[in-house]
């Protein structure tokens, strides 16, 4: 068998494998010991109680980290047990995106969290900010983070968006190691038509030396305020960091719909 025969039976393996599976499972890396997996708790309720699965059946799983593993369950105890029999590496996204929400009403911050996970977001930041109403307890983050998960497995990826406990716009861009920020703000003159920027090098120029890095993948962050926007501090803060402040047109729209928006174009 030729190396392109032996690829192309591998990709055919992948393809076929996620697209007749239709529920995902979730083991952190702690769970996964070379060739055996151990279930949590809430996975093996699932996997035992819910769907009534046995010894013997075949599943797939994911780590949060980029990895599909198949999977054959071999005992029951206080902890479901499998087999891995095949591991799959996911699709790397072309950036490295993450986006900073201003804190809404539960529903709608859950909402957004939750397509956020779909669409590939990697890291999501709660964020304070001056017109900001909800101050969460940090509790919450947990249940944030429950979300995420069963948005990765539904939307069968195999990266889990990391949540981050809730900060100000000034802790967020202080210590950022960014290549692109882009601010939605509705009083700016840019339009999101200028996301061509997303083609270019470092905070949307040429990169080091004058070379462009168009080819270079970026790790990009998309901030979007609470309901009533940034206030000009704010702004003017984000400026001295490079960002890009954008326009998302005319009509105003709600934050989750803001952040849905480019979540879906930037990724």
């Amino acid at each position: 068998m030729s190396l392109f025969e032996k690829y192309k039976n591998l990709l055919d393996d992948y393809i076929n494998h996620n697209m007749n599976n239709t529920t995902y499972f979730y083991t952190p890396n702690e769970y996964i010991n070379k060739s055996n997996v151990l279930f949590p708790l809430v996975e093996t309720h699932h996997l035992k109680e819910v769907l009534r699965l046995k010894v013997g059946d075949i599943i797939t799983s994911v780590d949060g980290e980029g990895n599909y593993y198949q999977i054959q369950l071999i005992a029951f105890d206080k902890q479901a047990k499998g087999k891995i029999l095949k591991t799959y590496s996911a699709i790397v996204e072309e950036n490295y995106i993450s986006i900073a929400l201003g804190i809404l009403k539960q529903k709608r911050f859950d909402w957004a969290i939750e397509k956020c996970a779909e669409l590939g977001i990697r890291e999501f930041f709660p964020l304070n900010t001056e017109y900001t109403l909800v101050k969460p307890h940090t509790s919450k983050i947990e249940r944030w983070q429950r979300i995420a998960i069963a948005a990765m497995k539904q939307s069968k990826r195999a990266y889990l968006m990391k949540i981050h406990k809730p900060l100000t716009l000034d802790e967020l861009l202080e210590n950022n190691n960014y290549d692109l920020i882009i601010i939605a703000h509705s009083k700016s003159n840019e339009n999101i038509k200028s996301l061509n920027i997303l083609k270019n090098g470092k905070n949307g120029k040429n990169g080091k030396n004058g070379k462009n890095e168009k080819n270079v993948k970026k790790h990009i962050l998309y901030i979007i305020g609470s309901e009533g926007g940034f206030s000009d501090y704010e702004i003017e803060i984000s400026k001295k960091y490079n960002a890009h402040i954008i326009s998302l047109g005319f009509y105003r729209l709600r934050s989750e719909t803001a952040a849905i928006i480019l979540a879906a174009l930037l990724n």
